[in-house]
């Protein structure tokens, strides 16, 4: 069910842009900093695209027993910041869309709420692109990245630790997703960074092993605690299928909580 989900959380910043492309930047709003996590587990200021979006909210938490909480507790189980325009549609039996819209987007942040098999609660990460554009590089090369204004700022970051702080309270077993590599999506690098969860493939198994002498690893975030893992994963990995884990004291929780040190006294407000 998981589309490729590409980030702009991380990268290297090129100096001496210029802009081709014909896509507009919005420059977030004076005094907005997300590199201060003081207000993530705030509930987000959101609007609704239409009524109808209202009244599939509503349904949805009647199929998922969220009655008892907001609305825009259950938009920020899908980690909507403020300012955003949220849309929610019904994709069929016990599986609805919210879908986020802001200033700091490519098109929107969608996320599918649904039951797995088992029953449980869980949540894909499909769809999340920051604002991009056609640069000029320095050396005249024409590339396609993320606007200077969204880079680097901690966007995804805090979208994430939202989502996964009231997902967890409201009974969320897992987030899924599909962390992509390519020329313009990172995700196969900053979701494992950020507490996602997946087995090393096959094929790096036995490299991986060797390289770090240790014949028992068997999943990225194995990678992850090792000294230097965080840049054998970012030089050999690939897209990979990754889960983060939302068990009160879960190897997810704890690397989020390493990302940024603040976030393990707010989590520890619940875990």
């Amino acid at each position: 069910m998981s589309k490729s989900s590409g980030t702009g959380a991380s990268g290297t910043e090129q100096s001496g842009r210029v802009r081709t492309g014909g896509r507009g930047a919005v420059v977030p709003s004076s005094g907005t900093r997300f590199s201060n996590y003081d207000d993530v587990l705030n509930l987000p200021k959101v609007t609704f695209d239409n009524e109808d979006s209202l009244k599939v909210l509503k349904n949805l938490k009647k199929d998922f027993n969220l009655e008892d909480i907001s609305n825009e507790e259950v938009v920020a189980m899908a980690g909507a910041l403020n300012n955003s325009e949220i849309r929610v549609t019904n994709l069929g039996k016990d599986s609805y869309r919210i879908s986020i819209s802001n200033d700091y987007l490519d098109d929107t942040q969608d996320r599918t709420i649904s039951r797995d098999y088992n029953g449980n609660l869980i949540i894909n990460n499909d769809y999340f692109f920051l604002k991009r554009d056609y640069y000029m590089n320095d050396s005249g090369e024409e590339v396609f990245d993320i606007l200077p204004e969204y880079k680097n700022k901690g966007i995804a970051t805090k979208s994430l630790a939202r989502q996964v702080f009231y997902a967890a309270k409201n009974g969320v077993k897992r987030i899924e997703t599909l962390a992509a590599k390519s020329d313009t999506m990172n995700g196969y690098y900053v979701w494992p960074k950020h507490g996602f969860e997946g087995n090393i493939p096959s094929w790096l198994l036995d490299r991986t092993r060797k390289h770090f002498k240790d014949p028992n690893m068997r999943t990225i975030q194995d990678i992850f605690d090792k000294p230097d893992g965080g840049s054998y994963w970012k030089q050999f990995g690939k897209d990979v299928e990754v889960t983060f884990d939302l068990t009160p004291g879960s190897r997810s929780l704890q690397r989020l909580g390493k990302v940024k040190n603040v976030l393990l006294s707010k989590f520890g407000r619940i875990w």
